[in-house]
């Protein structure tokens, strides 16, 4: 009900001050009136099963709006937890004993809050994560989250070295942060390869040196992992169509990662906390990385993927954030 409400639902995004585009609103209220439909197979239910099914063999609202009929999304999950504590009832939940979360830069205040709710009495808690690596939420910062969750007194340890990545990543990864990179330097655990920079004047031309430097790369390193990072989704498939015909090239969007040998073509969203032998940014244009706090954190996390070798190609305009280097 409160996700259909117009008035409720522009009052939320009126107290954002400009954090809430208005256009929420109708987005919301779509979204949810697709989740609360009737799904189709009870609809047609009684109808033959054969008929429901098309050409391909996936069901009629395969692909369609109509696939959100009677889901939750993940982003529910707290919504409904927050609903469970405040009726006292925790259910199968119950009190936790120690908490670890990862990736904690992503966390809203309001997941942590009913994180909070679900502590014991120790307020036993173990956080990870990196501020710089924030790409779904507005990070509030450490003290806050720690505010939150209830716990007063936390020891803090920073990370002082990289062990993933060589000395030049970590050197590139810095300067692209640029204004918001931390005031102590991290230091690199070891040397290594320089970073490859490849600039053309167009897409098309960029596509055919990646396709053939990657054909060239799997024939000498069979065993290597090798992570093809777009700027998003589209970008991703698109270069995806490039290598479409060899079997070690994988498009992968939704985290289904096998870590097997081969080229994994996806995006930034997805590979966070991961790493690979060799990673190539497709993408590295003024477009996909304006100068802005948001494309800083993305192309960071980008760059530091690889533990042995960076290649970062771009055609038409480059992005400011690789100005000077």
């Amino acid at each position: 009900e409160l996700f259909t409400d117009r008035r409720f639902l522009e009052s939320v995004v009126s107290y954002s001050q400009g954090d809430l585009p208005l256009t929420a609103v109708d987005e919301t209220v779509r979204h949810t009136m697709l989740q609360i439909a009737t799904p189709l197979a009870r609809e047609l239910d009684g109808v033959d099963p054969e008929r429901l099914q098309t050409l391909d063999g996936k069901s009629l609202e395969s692909d369609t709006p109509d696939e959100l009929a009677g889901t939750l999304d993940l982003e529910d999950l707290p919504l409904l937890l927050f609903l469970r504590a405040q009726g006292g009832n925790l259910g199968a939940v119950g009190r936790l004993v120690h908490v670890v979360l990862d990736e904690t830069e992503d966390f809203s205040l309001f997941e942590l809050f009913v994180v909070g709710k679900l502590l014991g009495e120790a307020r036993s808690c173990t956080l990870a994560g990196d501020e710089m690596q924030q790409t779904t939420t507005s990070f509030a910062g450490w003290p806050a989250v720690l505010t939150e969750l209830g716990i007063r007194d936390a020891a803090t340890l920073r990370l002082q070295v990289s062990y993933r990545c060589p000395r030049p990543v970590t050197e590139l990864a810095r300067k692209v942060l640029g204004p918001l990179a931390p005031a102590a330097t991290v230091q690199a655990g070891r040397e290594g390869t320089p970073v490859g920079f490849h600039h053309f004047p167009d897409e098309a031309q960029a596509h055919l040196f990646i396709g053939e430097a990657l054909r060239d790369l799997v024939e000498r390193e069979p065993h290597a992992s090798i992570g093809v990072i777009a700027s998003g989704p589209e970008q991703a498939r698109a270069f995806h169509g490039v290598l479409a015909d060899m079997s070690w090239a994988r498009l992968v969007l939704e985290g289904g990662f096998t870590f097997e040998p081969g080229v994994d073509v996806t995006d930034v969203d997805n590979v966070k906390g991961l790493e690979f032998d060799y990673v190539v940014i497709p993408d590295a244009t003024a477009r996909a990385y304006p100068a802005n706090d948001e494309a800083r954190r993305r192309l960071h996390i980008a760059i530091t993927r690889t533990s042995h070798q960076l290649w970062v190609v771009s055609a038409g305009v480059r992005s400011p954030l690789l100005a000077g280097v």
